[in-house]
């Protein structure tokens, strides 16, 4: 979790709140995740762990490498992730808000969502928003 500071994972883990681990940590990732890196920590009391439990626990959160071993040629994805900021971008006509008349839509963003037309339905109605608003 590199994108929030240990204070702040701490605030979050160790609030006085008698929220099971797992449940306070849900909103910041995957289930399957959590699973993993928690294991040994399942049935723990966090508020009652010592020191030292309390900061083995921050660093395999903070600190956790994943080795990406393999992966797929392009060809075969669903969707590609990255790409121009959402707060960049002006909502209602999809234009950049740095430079006029300059549009983006579709997998350009740093959006994307599940399999089932999703990043389909966003693809044409971004399409048809910075169409619509592009003036040749």
């Amino acid at each position: 979790m590199p994108y929030i500071n240990k204070n702040q994972l701490e605030d979050i883990i160790f609030d006085s709140s008698k929220k099971a681990l797992k449940t306070k940590l849900s909103t910041y990732l995957p289930e399957r995740m959590l699973k993993f890196l928690l294991d040994k920590y399942e049935n723990k009391n966090i508020n009652n762990m010592k020191k030292e439990e309390k900061e083995k626990l921050l660093n395999i959160l903070k600190n956790y490498k994943i080795a990406i071993k393999n992966f797929s040629n392009i060809k075969s994805a669903i969707v590609t992730k990255g790409g121009v900021s959402l707060n960049q971008i002006s909502p209602s006509t999809m234009q950049f808000k740095n430079i006029q008349n300059l549009y983006f839509a579709g997998e350009c963003l740093d959006i994307d969502a599940l399999t089932g037309g999703y990043n389909l339905q966003i693809a044409f109605s971004t399409g048809y928003l910075a169409g619509s608003n592009a003036k040749l």
